[in-house]
This record gives C-alpha cells, sequence and structure tokens, in this order.
C-alpha cells in the first residue's frame, strides 16, 4: 500500500518537469491527473467484486502487477495523449488494489486491534506520498524524471515475491467451500490449541455464503447502510482533496511563503498518518461511530479555520495539521467502518464500490474551486465551503449506526 502512494502520486511530483521538457501550458497536464483519479475509481469497482469471487491474493497480486508494469513503461510516453492512456492503465491496479488489502486485512485482524490494522493500512499511501516526494526529489536531478517511474516500478515488481507469501482469506475459502486443505493449514496456525484435520468441515457462523452481486449492497438490510457509507466518503473526500489540491495555490494568493504554502501539504499528510494511526486506537476503546462523528465534526471546524487564521502561520499550520490529523484520519476510519458493515461474501464489492463512490466526490472537488473562484467567491469562503460539506460525513455518520450497520459482521470460523 506504501507503494501504491509513491506510484500514484509520482506523476504529481514529476509535473513541472514534464511539462518543461515537453514544452506544454501546466493547464493542459490536467487531464493526466483526471484519468489516473478515473482510472483509480474504475479500478475500485471492478476489482473489488473480483476479490470476492476469485479470492483477495490473486486479485493483489494482478493488480500489483498492473501498477507495477504500468509505473515502469510510464517514461516510455513521448506526448501527453500516450501519457494519459499508460497512467490510466496504471491506476486501474492503483485503484483495485486498495478494498482487496483491506478486506483481507480485516479478516485477519485481532478483534481487539482491527480498526487500527486497517487504518494502517488506509493511511499507508499517505505515506508513500511522502516518501515518494523525498525520493523523486533527489532522483530527478540525476536520473531525469524517467528515473522516478523506473525505480518505484522497480521496486513494485520485487513487491511480488513477498505478496506471493501472502495467505488467502480464510473466511473467503470456508464461504466458497473450497480448499479445505488449505483451510487447515491456516486454522492450525491459528489455532494450536486443536489439531485439524482435512475431513474437517468449517462454516462461517452468521454470514450469508454463495453468491455475490452488486445487487446485494442495497438488499432490505444493507441499502440505506451503502448509500449514507457512499455520501459519508464522498463528502470527506470533497474536503480533504481540495485542500490536497489547492492548499499552496490559495494560501500563495493569501499572502504566504511560496515555500512554506507547499510545505502546508506535507503537514496535511503527516497529520493524516498520525489521524489515522490515532484515531484508530481510540476507536478499539470507545467505538468507531462515536470516534468518527467527534472527529469529521472538528475536522470540518478546522478545516473552514485555515481561510481565516491565514497567513498567520502558527495558527493556521495548526488548522491544516488539525484537518489532516482528523479529516484524513476520519477517512481511514470510513475503511474500517466499510470492512465492518458488509458480510464476507461482498467484503471486497462493498469497499471497493464505497472507495470508488468517494474518489466521484473527491474528482469534483478541483473542479468546484474553480468554479467558485470564477463566480467571485472569496477564499476564505471557499475553506468555510469546504467545511460545510464534511459536515455532510459528519451528519451521515450517525444515520449509518441508525439503520444497524455493524450486524453483519459477525463471521466468528466455527469448527
Amino acid at each position: 500500500m506504501i507503494l501504491e502512494g509513491i506510484d500514484i502520486q509520482c506523476i504529481s511530483f514529476v509535473a513541472p518537469t514534464i511539462v518543461e521538457a515537453w514544452g506544454i501550458e501546466m493547464g493542459g497536464f490536467g487531464i493526466v491527473f483526471t484519468a489516473g483519479l478515473i482510472g483509480a475509481v474504475i479500478g475500485a469497482a471492478v476489482f473489488g467484486p473480483l476479490g470476492d469471487k476469485f479470492g483477495r491474493k490473486p486479485i493483489i497480486l494482478t493488480n500489483v502487477i498492473f501498477f507495477g508494469v504500468g509505473t515502469l513503461v510510464t517514461p516510455l510516453a513521448s506526448d501527453i495523449e500516450s501519457l494519459v492512456t499508460i497512467r490510466f492503465l496504471a491506476s486501474l491496479g492503483l485503484g483495485g488494489v486498495t478494498p482487496n488489502c483491506i478486506a483481507l486485512v480485516s479478516e485477519y485482524a485481532p478483534t481487539r486491534f482491527k480498526a487500527l490494522f486497517i487504518s494502517i493500512i488506509a493511511v499507508s499511501p499517505l505515506t508513500g506520498g511522502v516518501l515518494g516526494g523525498l525520493f523523486s526529489r533527489s532522483v530527478i536531478p540525476i536520473f531525469g524524471w524517467e528515473g522516478v517511474f523506473y525505480i518505484a516500478g522497480g521496486v513494485s515488481i520485487a513487491a511480488l515475491v513477498p505478496v506471493i507469501f501472502l495467505p488467502e482469506s480464510i473466511r473467503f475459502l470456508v464461504a466458497t467451500r473450497q480448499k479445505n486443505s488449505q483451510i487447515v493449514k491456516i486454522m492450525n496456525r491459528i489455532d494450536q490449541s486443536t489439531q485439524y484435520i482435512p475431513g474437517d468441515h468449517f462454516y462461517l457462523k452468521g454470514e450469508q455464503q454463495g453468491t455475490k452481486k452488486l445487487s446485494d449492497l442495497f438488499t432490505k438490510e444493507l441499502l440505506w447502510v451503502t448509500l449514507f457509507l457512499w455520501l459519508a466518503l464522498a463528502a470527506n473526500l470533497f474536503m480533504m482533496v481540495l485542500l490536497i489540491n489547492w492548499l499552496p495555490l490559495l494560501l500563495d494568493q493569501q499572502g504566504v511563503a511560496r515555500g512554506t504554502a507547499i510545505l502546508s501539504v506535507s503537514v496535511l499528510n503527516f497529520g493524516g498518518i498520525a489521524g489515522g494511526i490515532a484515531l484508530a486506537i481510540i476507536s478499539d476503546r470507545i467505538g468507531i461511530y462515536r470516534t468518527l462523528f467527534t472527529a469529521s465534526l472538528f475536522a470540518s471546524l478546522a478545516t473552514a479555520l485555515i481561510g481565516v487564521t491565514a497567513p498567520q502561520i502558527l495558527p493556521m499550520m495548526a488548522c491544516i495539521f488539525l484537518s489532516g490529523f482528523l479529516g484524513l484520519g476520519t477517512y481511514a476510519g470510513f475503511a474500517t467502518l466499510a470492512a465492518s458493515v458488509y458480510p464476507v461474501h461482498i467484503r471486497s464489492t462493498g469497499i471497493g464500490w464505497a472507495l470508488s463512490i468517494g474518489k466521484c466526490g473527491a474528482a469534483i472537488a478541483p473542479l468546484s474551486v474553480s468554479a467558485a473562484l470564477a463566480y467571485g467567491l472569496s477564499i476564505p469562503a471557499v475553506y468555510s465551503a469546504a467545511g460545510i460539506i464534511g459536515l455532510v460525513a459528519t451528519i451521515s455518520i450517525p444515520l449509518i449506526y441508525w439503520r444497524g450497520a455493524g450486524q453483519n459482521a459477525k463471521a466468528d470460523i466455527i469448527f
């Protein structure tokens, strides 16, 4: 997941160099970012259900190959059109790996640490983004922008070796009634107090087994849970992606030094990494709904206050850090929530579609800011509007709980 974060953000780090080398307008590069985002949306929606059908492990392997090769061949692009095509194809794998990694981890994590384990996975791409920025800054002067993709792609392909040794989801194996000998082997590693043999049979308590259909997300029990979860993710990512994309430009217009404005995005990401882990620990102790509601509420407030505090550096940076800590931390918590509200037979499907809808909200954010500024909205008002959108995510959390989410995740394996 860290490599996914590096590979998906590489294009942002090298964009100025490519624009200069190819002699194109900066605005013309936007289609490359859009192609990558659309590819990630489609990848999550397509490969999530495939993980439920064929297993988490083979789909994770396929996606690592997809984005590793896609990253490795990116320097072969010679113009915007070919770069758009390559980045779209690579992003299919980048979007598809996330729901299956979250599903696999959620099914093996100890119950008392589940939120923490899933949040570590969910914030790993942020870590990749931080590392990728430092890595690109060192590589580009020596090897050019092409070197960033050659190295990142090569390391991603090398990562296939440890990925091969991942265990398949035991809940998937039991739910699909296959490879009983593999189930026995895994069970003997998990429960060493009992000796299981190939003739033993297993089932999932309280879990539906058999078919895996997208329509299962809209059954009577899950319809409103699915819709409110989608709304929460879309609103949260709208607010956070708006900041990630626009902070440097908006702060620059408010009189903040350019170097400090660029640094603000790193502060936001570091806040997200810390927040994802901290909120997970709190969730494991006081409950995920209470934690996410409180964090989302104050993330919206912190976001709205950025425009008021700028250009005063300390209060401004404090608001940016809190926005990342609470807002991106809430996004990581939504990944945990998505893994808990869906039964195992549609878990990857549910996570994949939730993340895809969330990315649709993210896709709208940059264009919305352009329209708002063209309409004459002030910069502080832009931050306030982002905070208001964040409140939509906050309100959605108790609605998910109210509709009975979490009752479908009782998945203990019974001998």
